[in-house]
Protein backbone atom coordinates (compact mmCIF):
# COMPACT_ATOMS: atom_id res chain seq x y z
CA UNK A 1 0.00 0.00 0.00
CA UNK A 2 2.87 2.56 1.31
CA UNK A 3 4.73 1.92 -2.65
CA UNK A 4 1.03 2.62 -4.39
CA UNK A 5 1.11 5.93 -2.67
CA UNK A 6 4.74 6.74 -3.07
CA UNK A 7 4.29 5.63 -6.80
CA UNK A 8 1.02 8.09 -7.18
CA UNK A 9 2.77 10.92 -5.70
CA UNK A 10 6.15 10.65 -7.73
CA UNK A 11 3.79 10.75 -10.95
CA UNK A 12 2.00 13.76 -9.73
CA UNK A 13 5.37 15.92 -9.01
CA UNK A 14 6.69 14.36 -12.49
CA UNK A 15 3.72 15.47 -14.09
CA UNK A 16 3.31 19.07 -12.11
CA UNK A 17 6.92 19.70 -13.35
CA UNK A 18 6.48 18.37 -16.75
CA UNK A 19 2.98 21.21 -17.02
CA UNK A 20 4.88 24.08 -16.87
CA UNK A 21 6.82 23.18 -20.26
CA UNK A 22 4.05 21.96 -22.12
CA UNK A 23 2.48 24.90 -21.77
CA UNK A 24 5.46 26.88 -22.90
CA UNK A 25 5.45 24.97 -25.98
CA UNK A 26 2.10 25.47 -26.70
CA UNK A 27 1.94 29.35 -25.78
CA UNK A 28 4.90 30.34 -28.04
CA UNK A 29 5.78 34.18 -28.27
CA UNK A 30 7.79 33.96 -31.42
CA UNK A 31 6.48 36.75 -33.89
CA UNK A 32 6.10 34.96 -37.15
CA UNK A 33 7.27 36.19 -40.21
CA UNK A 34 7.66 39.80 -41.25
CA UNK A 35 5.95 38.35 -44.86
CA UNK A 36 3.27 36.11 -43.12
CA UNK A 37 -0.19 36.58 -44.69
CA UNK A 38 -1.62 36.28 -41.32
CA UNK A 39 -1.28 39.97 -40.60
CA UNK A 40 -2.73 41.25 -37.16
CA UNK A 41 -5.19 44.41 -37.66
CA UNK A 42 -5.41 47.86 -35.72
CA UNK A 43 -5.66 47.41 -32.14
CA UNK A 44 -9.19 47.33 -30.74
CA UNK A 45 -10.50 49.35 -27.75
CA UNK A 46 -10.97 48.06 -24.21
CA UNK A 47 -14.14 50.10 -23.66
CA UNK A 48 -17.17 52.05 -25.95
CA UNK A 49 -15.14 54.73 -26.97
CA UNK A 50 -17.03 58.50 -26.93
CA UNK A 51 -18.89 59.25 -30.05
CA UNK A 52 -19.75 55.32 -30.55
CA UNK A 53 -23.27 53.26 -29.79
CA UNK A 54 -23.76 49.45 -29.02
CA UNK A 55 -25.75 47.64 -31.05
CA UNK A 56 -27.95 47.03 -27.77
CA UNK A 57 -28.85 50.42 -27.27
CA UNK A 58 -29.61 51.07 -31.20
CA UNK A 59 -32.22 47.80 -31.47
CA UNK A 60 -35.71 48.90 -31.23
CA UNK A 61 -34.76 52.36 -30.75
CA UNK A 62 -36.89 55.56 -31.99
CA UNK A 63 -36.08 57.48 -34.89
CA UNK A 64 -37.23 60.88 -34.86
CA UNK A 65 -37.89 62.50 -37.63
CA UNK A 66 -39.15 66.61 -38.50
CA UNK A 67 -40.14 68.66 -35.65
CA UNK A 68 -38.85 65.46 -33.37
CA UNK A 69 -41.75 63.45 -33.91
CA UNK A 70 -41.49 59.39 -34.21
CA UNK A 71 -41.05 58.10 -37.53
CA UNK A 72 -40.06 54.31 -36.70
CA UNK A 73 -38.28 52.09 -34.90
CA UNK A 74 -34.96 50.19 -35.93
CA UNK A 75 -35.77 46.63 -36.46
CA UNK A 76 -32.41 45.01 -37.44
CA UNK A 77 -28.54 46.42 -38.39
CA UNK A 78 -27.20 44.14 -41.72
CA UNK A 79 -23.44 43.98 -42.43
CA UNK A 80 -21.65 43.47 -45.50
CA UNK A 81 -19.03 40.58 -45.69
CA UNK A 82 -16.35 42.95 -44.39
CA UNK A 83 -18.02 43.73 -40.95
CA UNK A 84 -19.91 47.17 -42.24
CA UNK A 85 -23.14 48.32 -41.94
CA UNK A 86 -25.01 48.05 -45.04
CA UNK A 87 -28.24 49.24 -44.05
CA UNK A 88 -30.82 50.34 -40.73
CA UNK A 89 -33.49 48.21 -41.20
CA UNK A 90 -36.56 50.39 -39.48
CA UNK A 91 -39.84 49.83 -39.14
CA UNK A 92 -42.77 52.63 -39.70
CA UNK A 93 -46.15 52.58 -39.23
CA UNK A 94 -48.37 50.10 -37.65
CA UNK A 95 -49.93 49.56 -33.73
CA UNK A 96 -47.96 47.42 -31.54
CA UNK A 97 -46.06 45.62 -33.87
CA UNK A 98 -48.97 44.77 -36.52
CA UNK A 99 -48.78 46.25 -39.96
CA UNK A 100 -46.90 48.67 -40.72
CA UNK A 101 -43.69 48.81 -42.94
CA UNK A 102 -39.99 47.82 -43.32
CA UNK A 103 -37.41 49.73 -44.77
CA UNK A 104 -33.90 49.96 -45.04
CA UNK A 105 -31.84 53.19 -44.78
CA UNK A 106 -28.28 54.18 -44.93
CA UNK A 107 -26.24 54.71 -41.27
CA UNK A 108 -25.21 58.14 -42.99
CA UNK A 109 -28.81 59.55 -42.83
CA UNK A 110 -28.79 58.82 -39.37
CA UNK A 111 -28.15 61.76 -37.04
CA UNK A 112 -27.36 59.88 -33.42
CA UNK A 113 -26.73 62.28 -30.69
CA UNK A 114 -27.31 61.04 -26.79
CA UNK A 115 -30.22 62.88 -24.28
CA UNK A 116 -29.23 64.21 -20.60
CA UNK A 117 -29.50 60.22 -19.10
CA UNK A 118 -27.23 58.79 -21.19
CA UNK A 119 -29.32 57.28 -24.24
CA UNK A 120 -29.38 57.49 -27.78
CA UNK A 121 -31.56 59.86 -29.54
CA UNK A 122 -31.53 58.80 -33.17
CA UNK A 123 -33.50 61.13 -36.22
CA UNK A 124 -33.58 61.38 -39.77
CA UNK A 125 -33.97 64.27 -42.10
CA UNK A 126 -37.07 62.43 -43.44
CA UNK A 127 -41.05 63.17 -42.80
CA UNK A 128 -43.06 60.05 -42.07
CA UNK A 129 -44.98 60.31 -45.32
CA UNK A 130 -41.57 59.94 -47.07
CA UNK A 131 -41.08 56.77 -45.19
CA UNK A 132 -44.22 55.47 -45.75
CA UNK A 133 -44.01 55.75 -49.61
CA UNK A 134 -40.33 54.08 -49.30
CA UNK A 135 -39.62 51.15 -50.99
CA UNK A 136 -40.07 48.13 -48.49
CA UNK A 137 -37.63 46.05 -47.48
CA UNK A 138 -36.86 42.49 -47.30
CA UNK A 139 -34.75 40.63 -44.68
CA UNK A 140 -35.23 37.48 -46.46
CA UNK A 141 -32.01 36.36 -48.55
CA UNK A 142 -32.91 35.82 -51.87
CA UNK A 143 -32.52 32.23 -53.15
CA UNK A 144 -28.66 31.97 -54.95
CA UNK A 145 -30.18 29.70 -57.68
CA UNK A 146 -32.90 31.88 -58.53
CA UNK A 147 -31.28 35.42 -58.53
CA UNK A 148 -28.09 33.67 -60.25
CA UNK A 149 -25.92 36.89 -62.19
CA UNK A 150 -28.57 39.86 -61.08
CA UNK A 151 -25.92 41.03 -58.65
CA UNK A 152 -28.90 41.67 -55.97
CA UNK A 153 -27.36 44.63 -54.50
CA UNK A 154 -29.26 46.69 -52.09
CA UNK A 155 -29.26 50.39 -51.76
CA UNK A 156 -30.28 51.63 -48.43
CA UNK A 157 -33.17 54.77 -48.72
CA UNK A 158 -31.98 58.17 -47.80
CA UNK A 159 -32.86 61.62 -47.76
CA UNK A 160 -30.23 62.19 -50.45
CA UNK A 161 -31.96 60.24 -52.91
CA UNK A 162 -35.34 61.40 -53.11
Amino acid sequence: MARTTIGAATAAIILLAAAPMALAQGNSTASPPADSATQAGPAVPHRVMPGQIRFSQMNGATIYGAQDKSVGDVNNVVLDPHGRIAAVVVKTGGFLGLGGKTLAVSMHDLKITTNKNGTPHIAIDMTQQQLKSAQAYDLTPPNNNANAGSGGSMTPLGPKQQ
